[in-house]
């Protein structure tokens, strides 16, 4: 099981010198699963506030912030102490477990798609960040994806990757050092 997450953790592109493609991993959906990504950023602030909220309880259930030391006992600071140490790190990971599963369950598949170099196309784009105080910087992407021999003119769905550089002249200098 662990090389098989290893193996589907790791970049989505393989190049092939000698035979002159590609391969991609493309993601074929299947139902629609109504489950938050393990990555999206409401996924994140819940493991965040379940995490700082349980820490908080547990320093103020020590004595720590000015609290009393027999505001939990000696029960319930441990109780606090597993919750934040064990069960919490079991239910953030068991949660990927149970989004893959489902995502098998509703036919979602992985397949491996070859792509003659040649028809591999690069895209920069770029990407400003905005915060409360104005514009804060400026990103470029580099994108390298490959078309969809359906529709010509687009690239496939749930395939291709990104790599952040700091200017068009690096996402240029980027693409062709991979070419």
């Amino acid at each position: 099981m662990l090389p098989d997450l290893a193996i589907r953790s790791t970049a989505p592109v393989r190049f092939h010198r000698q035979r002159r493609e590609v391969a991609f991993v493309v993601k074929h959906p299947g139902r629609r699963v109504f489950l938050p990504a393990p990555s999206a950023d409401l996924m994140y602030g819940l493991w965040f506030a379940l995490f700082s909220t349980s820490g908080a309880v547990a320093l103020v259930g020590l004595g720590f912030l000015g609290a009393e030391e027999k505001f939990l006992g000696p029960t319930g600071i441990k109780w606090v102490a597993m919750f934040h140490l064990a069960i919490l790190p079991v239910l953030a990971i068991g949660y990927v477990f149970i989004y893959r599963w489902v995502h098998r369950l509703a036919g979602w598949r992985k397949e491996t798609v070859f792509v003659p170099w040649e028809d591999v196309v690069a895209v920069a784009t770029r990407n400003m960040a905005v915060t409360v105080g104005g514009p804060a910087g400026i990103g470029w992407e580099l994108h390298i994806l490959p078309p969809d021999p359906e529709r010509p003119g687009y690239s496939l769905a749930g395939a291709g990757i990104s790599a952040n550089v700091t200017s068009l002249q690096m996402a240029m200098m980027q693409w062709e050092l991979i070419r």
